[in-house]
């Protein structure tokens, strides 16, 4: 028997399906489900904006360090005052609260009218110290990482320059008496009561100033206080505090004040080559790197034209030469229009990126050389191959003095670096070559030569290396891989948490069925998409949703039966205007519930596109169906150009999106001969996105396929067109997105598809188009026996769909418990203990609350615990109640176990006495977010399976979830979760503040990644293993 997994690869789900058969005729034929199941994850971002899960830590993690150096930076200084200034360091030195010399009163002088008055007359020490410390605490705005791109500095370095004209303008000395004079204690223009800010306001850039400007200012005012005789102020008080440029070392160089700790070099950060792994990845900006990913979407741009049109040159390498010449002739770069005119391209041609509703839609940008333009800028004479190296300089360090030392010793003249330097490049991203791999690459995709036909002739010639894949039994990590071949160091967190679970799957898969021999794949469209790529299908889906209710409630109204037909045919209704598309006259409501006055059409003829999807669909009367008969409709209306404008006009106006409008408006559609059908749907069903080649090289380098005689192809990448294809065409129903089970329906549909699938389904489609357009065809149709004997051949099995739902009804879904301990210690919000009296019963009640970390103390104030990471459960000996022991963050951090139980309620107005877990309870179990329990509550007749998803502390009890969300298995499931939705009165499938005290069974339970259920042998409490040494909190 011949064994083919099938798995449906999702951003937060994995669907997999294990069917069997045997070949015949080179077809895998007599199909039989063995198993399906669903593992579910969780997506590696934040839902709400779509950024990384580390990012909080990493945020926090570099907020604590520069607090850290800046804290250091200014206690430096304030030593050196001290000193100096003979002033007890103490005045300066607050703790908690505000340092005495800060500390305002009525005759408190603001430090910005000192600044001010700093020009004019001799300040006392103590003055002195607080302008000092006021510049030095807040020192300015400066681009000290060059070339680091900063989506926010464009604002920064716009109110720079104002505040720099308005410095000259109004003849103010420094920054410090510009803002005195200009904000200090005035009225706010237009607002009564409120007076102007000086610093700058939550994203507000208006008061930002340069480094340079207070540098400026500060050497100013010491050189007034020198000239007016200020004692303590001398040169070397000057050069401690602003540096002395002719010193070596960067800090004497710099001062006290201003000194800038020089960012590390990103060298050691760049990825190696796939080919040569001791070469480092080419810079993205450097000549060779641009012409590479030019030359890229050149030749994939001739081969969609020479697909399309059929249009052939006989010297690609001249024709492509000019396309690149043209982009070295204008800097803005090379539009559609310039690449049509080139190409000579007929005028019925239209590019698929644009959108031709726009006016003068190919002067868009069809490539550009924008990095290898500044560089020649900055110096014109040095050759491109010098240019990429600058560019890999610079994308390797951000520290010019790192820059300058580098290009030295490449040998740039000190004009050149000079040069570069003003040219202020920012240069950051890198390919995944290395520029000796271009060097090798680019004069063959010069010749016309796609990226893999060149590497396959470099590597017959011995240019580029081969690797020498070892296969194994079970697919390897992904990031182990990834060390020795960038292809698979994938920077995007979702994907590959999404990968690391198909890797579980699949290596539990072969360890209980011993390997396979195909692999179907299929990603979802979300893998691989960025977050807000991914919040907008999903706004689609929600849309395409609300117009099928929309659609089925008008069904309804008009009396029409509800069938997929009326609702497709309704909602192409609604969005073409109410009119027919061809000839844009109403379609009434009696047209609707006429059978025989509407055709549901094909904007390209199905027995020409092989495209059945409702991409490819229209609403239009029959009567112009009719004389449209087997042509687009350029070629039904284009010979009219009158008529043809109105078309163009009528399809605008219409609420399709704007891939179907291109469609609809399209003048370039290849006819395919019959012999080429199958295999155009065949490559164009195959989903050959990256992420999808990457999966598909993945499985085919590393893992061993059981053996098959005569079978190169072992893995297919699905594409989800093909899969909703399949679906309609075996009659499965719509899958539902409220459960968790349609990922291994559409794992099952996966894993049926073959060659000869494709084959029937492009006979199918050729038939369907022929019965639609050609009354003839039905005098040839088959008598009612055979035509039943056909229709059975369709289907991969017998009862397709009612083994479908046999084998999603077994499935218990495999949900990945959360096991890490990370997080933030506690929440910012630092509040006075009075702030929690009224909660916990006054000073005696947070007391308490301290004690049983319910609150914690940090800084003379109160924070709110972080994340509740594990629950350790207990039972009374002696009773049976059960009890939680509530574990945080915060205790991991300090190497503290708690002991003491959650007890609700208060004595009084204080809250009551945690319990002690004392030689009266025995440890049952931990649990995690996404731990499964088996759990009896009263009333219920047997145990059942439930997901752990949180403890409440206010309540002491926990939440639940069902592993499905599908259907109940049994009336004490229906009985267990009793969540309702307050609106709809449909259940929730889950069970919200459970108390555990009373359970009759509480018990541990271990699910694998396949679904298998296991009971957890007893264990001992684990205590707090921590990975650093306990935190100082």
């Amino acid at each position: 028997m011949i064994r083919t997994l099938g798995i449906d690869i999702g951003i937060s789900s994995i669907g997999w399906a294990v069917i069997e058969g045997k070949m015949e005729n080179g077809n895998l034929e007599s199909k039989k489900i063995i198993k399906s199941g669903v593992r579910i994850f969780r997506t590696a971002e934040n839902p709400k904006d779509g950024k990384s899960l580390a990012l909080p830590r990493r945020e926090a993690r570099s907020s604590r360090r520069r607090n850290a150096r800046k804290k250091g930076r200014i206690l430096q200084v304030k030593s050196y005052l001290s000193q100096i200034l003979k002033i007890p360091l103490e005045e300066m030195l607050g703790g908690e609260k505000l340092s005495p010399m800060f500390q305002t009163s009525k005759d408190f002088v603001s430090p910005w009218e000192l600044r001010s008055e700093a020009l004019c007359r001799c300040l006392a020490p103590r003055e002195l110290a607080r302008v000092i410390l006021h510049i030095a605490k807040r020192r300015g705005y400066d681009d000290i990482t060059y070339g680091l791109d900063d989506k926010e500095g464009g604002k920064v370095i716009k109110a720079i320059q104002e505040n720099q004209a308005m410095l000259v303008q109004k003849g103010y000395k420094t920054i410090g008496e510009m803002m005195y004079q200009s904000y200090y204690q005035k009225p706010r223009e237009g607002v009564v009561g409120q007076m102007e800010s000086v610093r700058n306001q939550d994203g507000d850039y208006k008061r930002c100033v340069g480094r340079s400007e207070l540098r400026e200012e500060l050497e100013i005012i010491l050189d007034t206080q020198k000239k007016l005789g200020n004692p303590y102020v001398n040169d070397d008080f000057k050069r401690m505090l602003l540096g002395d440029k002719s010193a070596i070392k960067k800090k004497e160089a710099e001062g006290l004040v201003f000194f800038q700790r020089p960012l590390k070099s990103f060298e050691d950060k760049i990825g190696k080559c796939q080919f040569f792994k001791n070469e480092n990845r080419s810079c993205k900006d450097s000549p060779s790197a641009e012409r590479f990913v030019a030359l890229t979407k050149i030749i994939n741009t001739l081969a969609y034209i020479t697909n399309t049109c059929g249009i052939l040159w006989e010297d690609k390498r001249a024709i492509i030469s000019q396309i690149l010449a043209k982009a070295m002739e204008k800097k803005s770069g090379v539009s559609y229009a310039d690449l049509r005119k080139i190409l000579n391209l007929p005028q019925t041609f239209a590019f698929k990126e644009l959108d031709y509703s726009k006016d003068k839609a190919e002067n868009a940008k069809f490539f550009e050389l924008k990095s290898t333009h500044e560089l020649l800028k900055a110096n014109p004479n040095i050759p491109l191959q010098r240019q990429d190296k600058i560019a890999e300089i610079l994308g390797e360090e951000k520290n010019w003095e790192r820059i300058q030392a580098k290009l030295e010793k490449e040998s740039f003249s000190a004009e050149e670096i000079t040069r570069i330097k003003e040219a202020n490049l920012k240069f950051s991203k890198h390919l995944n070559l290395s520029l000796k791999a271009l060097y090798f690459l680019l004069p063959l995709m010069e010749e016309g030569k796609r990226y893999d036909e060149a590497v396959e002739i470099l590597q017959k010639q011995g240019d580029l290396p081969i690797k020498k894949s070892e296969k194994s039994h079970l697919l390897p990590p992904l990031q182990e891989l990834a060390k020795e071949d960038s292809y698979f160091d994938i920077a995007n967190p979702v994907v590959n948490r999404a990968l690391s679970e198909f890797r579980k799957i699949v290596n539990a898969l072969i360890e209980q069925y011993g390997g396979f021999h195909f692999f179907n794949i299929e990603l979802t469209r979300q893998v691989g998409r960025s977050f807000l790529e991914r919040v907008k299908i999903k706004k689609e889906q929600e849309s395409n949703k609300d117009l099928n209710l929309q659609a089925l409630s008008l069904v309804k109204e008009y009396g029409l039966s509800e069938n997929a037909k009326n609702i497709l045919k309704l909602k192409l209704w609604i969005l073409q205007g109410e009119r027919c598309i061809y000839s844009g006259k109403k379609i009434t409501k009696e047209h609707l519930r006429d059978e025989a006055s509407l055709d549901i059409d094909h904007i390209f003829p199905l027995s020409r596109s092989l495209d059945d999807s409702q991409a490819n669909k229209v609403l239009c009367l029959k009567s112009e169906n009719a004389q449209k008969k087997n042509r687009t409709p350029y070629e039904y209306l284009g010979e009219d150009e009158t008529k043809w404008q109105e078309f163009v006009a009528r399809v605008f106006s219409t609420k399709f999106d704007r891939n179907k409008k291109g469609r609809l408006i399209s003048k370039n559609f290849k006819d395919r001969n019959v012999g080429e059908r199958a295999e155009f749907l065949a490559r164009n069903l195959v989903d050959t996105g990256y992420i999808s080649r990457v999966v598909s090289r993945y499985v085919e380098e590393n893992l061993e396929f059981l053996p098959l005689e005569g079978r190169a192809r072992r893995v297919r990448i699905v594409s989800g067109s093909l899969t909703t294809a399949m679906r309609a065409y075996w009659g499965i129903s719509g899958k539902s997105r409220e459960h968790h089970l349609h990922h291994a329906q559409d794992a099952i549909i996966i894993s049926c598809i073959n060659d000869g699938t494709i084959q029937k389904f492009s006979n199918y489609l050729k038939e369907k188009e022929l019965s639609y357009k050609d009354l003839e065809y039905k005098v040839q149709q088959l008598n009612e026996a055979e035509y039943k004997t056909k229709l059975a051949l369709r289907y991969p099995m017998g009862d397709f769909s009612k083994n479908i739902l046999e084998s999603i009804s077994e499935i218990f879904v495999s949900h990945a418990p959360s096991h890490k301990v990370t997080g933030a210690l506690h929440k910012e919000t630092i509040y006075p203990r009075e702030h929690f009296y009224q909660s916990f019963g006054g000073e005696e009640g947070v007391k308490k609350a301290i004690e049983f970390g319910k609150v914690r103390e940090i800084n003379g104030g109160l924070v709110e615990n972080g994340e509740m990471v594990r629950v350790d459960v207990f039972k009374n000996k002696a009773k049976g109640g059960f009890y939680a022991v509530p574990i945080y963050t915060y205790d991991f951090a300090i190497g503290r176990l708690p002991n003491k139980a959650i007890v609700t309620g208060k004595n009084g107005n204080i809250i009551k006495d945690w319990l002690e877990m004392s030689d009266e309870y025995e440890f049952c179990f931990s649990l995690f977010k996404n731990d499964y329990v088996k759990i009896q509550a009263k009333g219920m007749q047997n145990p059942i399976i439930a997901i752990y998803t949180g403890t409440g502390v206010a309540t002491a009890s926990m939440n639940f979830y069902h592993h499905s969300g599908f259907e109940f298995a049994s009336e004490d499931e229906r009985k267990f979760f009793t969540d309702i939705d307050k609106k709809t009165q449909i259940p929730q499938f889950s069970r919200t503040n459970c108390g555990i005290q009373t359970l009759k069974v509480f018990q541990k339970v271990q699910v694998s990644p396949l679904g298998e259920i296991k009971e957890c042998k007893p264990s001992k409490r684990q205590t707090i293993r921590l990975k650093t040494s306990p935190k100082n909190v």
